[in-house]
């Protein structure tokens, strides 16, 4: 297997296209191993609980979050910053709004920017 195959299976983003594209493959069957989602914070919003709520460049018709019980791992991420984000992805349709391609951070480790 090419290594650029690899590291195109493990690794999304920046682009719109990459970020659906992960989206579609989540949709199909999730992976076996954390996936990661490189891309720029859009900006900076708020939850029910008050706690930060990234959003990233958006998908064609979907928003990209990472959420965290834990709003220390969020709180030093600015509008304009590149993130990596290394975790389980899931796909979160909500009642009303935009369905979201999602992570929730729990370590440290999970974010780079």
């Amino acid at each position: 297997m090419q290594l650029d195959l690899v590291l195109a299976e493990f690794c999304y983003g920046p682009s719109a296209r990459e970020l659906t594209r992960l989206r579609e493959r989540i949709a199909g069957a999730q992976p076996r191993h954390p996936v990661a989602v490189y891309t720029r914070v859009a900006a900076i919003e708020r939850d029910r609980q008050q706690g930060p709520a990234p959003r990233f460049a958006d998908g064609a018709d979907f928003s990209v979050r990472v959420r965290s019980n834990h709003p220390s791992l969020l709180a030093p991420l600015s509008v304009g910053d590149f993130v990596l984000a290394v975790g389980t992805w899931k796909v979160w349709v909500p009642s009303s709004g935009r369905p979201e391609l999602q992570m929730f951070a729990e370590e440290h480790w999970q974010l780079a920017h």
